[in-house]
């Protein structure tokens, strides 16, 4: 994260390593969250956001950061800060990264099937992402496979090109280093 974060950590994978099964789930459905300061949520299982509507308690200093190994599904009537801007300090107000990797056309990394609207920066470089049911999305969405359907609209915000992420400049050169990226075809 290139700075010290306090992290909340959520564990919903009960079970297995093999796999998640549909009690591992972290379930904000029918809920409304409100954010002080900057956030991030680490979580380990699926998340079902499904009418829920997320706001700032000042959208000038506060943003929120998930981050996931699993699925994420956005439903019905969701509000992710979606008449948010940048904040003061250069961060959107939502960013979500999911490292789960699609094993099908049909596995979803991400599933936003209806009436979501966020400014969001959505990172899946290994899954497939589904967005649909006229969601309205401000920001910018990356993905192996993405997939928009059924009237839902992506907006690039500009400021986001011109965001800078500081670079460590005092780090300590690795001596040995093996980076691997999946491309897809």
């Amino acid at each position: 994260l290139d700075e010290n974060t306090e992290v909340l950590i959520f564990n919903v994978d009960n079970d297995s390593v093999a796999g998640y099964d549909a009690d591992d789930v972290f379930d904000t459905a029918g809920k409304t969250i409100e954010i002080e300061g900057n956030v991030t949520l680490l979580i380990k299982g699926n998340i079902d956001i499904k009418q829920t509507t997320f706001s700032f308690t000042n959208a000038d200093t506060s943003s929120l950061t998930i981050i996931t190994d699993g699925k994420i599904v956005i439903d019905t009537l969701t509000e992710m800060f979606s008449g948010e801007a940048v904040n003061s300090q250069g961060n959107p107000p939502l960013t979500v990264y999911s490292s789960y990797a699609s094993t099908a056309d049909t596995d979803y990394a991400l599933n936003i099937t209806a009436n979501a609207h966020m400014y969001t920066k959505l990172y899946a470089p290994l899954g497939n992402l589904a967005l649909g049911g006229g969601a309205e999305i401000m920001g910018a969405v990356r993905g192996k496979n993405v997939t928009v359907s059924n009237g839902t609209a992506i907006h690039y915000d500009e400021v986001l090109s011109t965001l800078i992420d500081d670079v460590e400049t005092e780090a300590i050169p690795a001596s040995y280093s093996s980076v691997y990226y999946h491309y897809p075809d």
